[in-house]
């Protein structure tokens, strides 16, 4: 019972948060890419992300996904840098 409370709370307080696609850019295994996510703008600030999708910048070659916890599911590009 006190979990589902916790989790109904948790959804009120992101429920209230207009969420958008923010990108950021990562170097992973020394590889340029970027992860982008639907989050909210306040979440978005914390981690330094930008508006926008990572294709904006190049990024198309889809690498996977994972999961923020607490937070959300993001999603890795890697970019090419021959374009």
């Amino acid at each position: 019972m006190f979990k589902k409370i916790i989790n109904f709370i948790f959804f009120i307080s992101q429920a209230k948060h207009y969420k958008s696609t923010y990108y950021r850019m990562a170097k992973i295994n020394g590889e340029n890419g970027c992860i982008q996510a639907n989050i909210s703008k306040q979440m978005a600030e914390k981690f330094n992300a930008k508006p926008g999708k990572c294709s904006d910048i190049n990024c198309y070659i889809y690498r996977g996904k994972g999961n923020i916890p607490f937070c959300c599911t993001v999603n890795g590009y890697a970019c090419n840098d021959f374009i």
